[in-house]
């Protein structure tokens, strides 16, 4: 993400597909999904944006395959502002 922004003047993608092939090989699956999860909001309207930054992104792996473990859906995460959030 942070390389992207770099080559793209500070802009984030919007959708995960813009990162393969020149900043990953492929778009990750999640292991304990087996299939790709992960999914991406960006700007100000994103969902954890409270603050309303402009310039903000937030990845989660999507869905319950992690709840057993972290007690809620949607985590891992991770966003430019407060970095990995592993449990809620």
């Amino acid at each position: 993400m942070e390389k992207y922004s770099e080559d793209f003047d500070g802009v984030y993608p919007t959708r995960l597909d813009q990162l393969t092939p020149k900043y990953l090989k492929t778009l990750p699956n999640c292991p304990a999904a087996s299939k790709m999860t992960y999914t991406l909001e960006t700007g100000p309207n994103a969902q954890y944006n409270k603050e309303r930054y402009e310039n903000y992104y937030h990845l989660e792996c999507h869905g319950k395959h992690h709840e057993e473990i972290v007690g809620a859906p949607n985590f891992p995460n991770y966003n430019g502002v407060v970095g990995l959030q592993e449990r809620p």
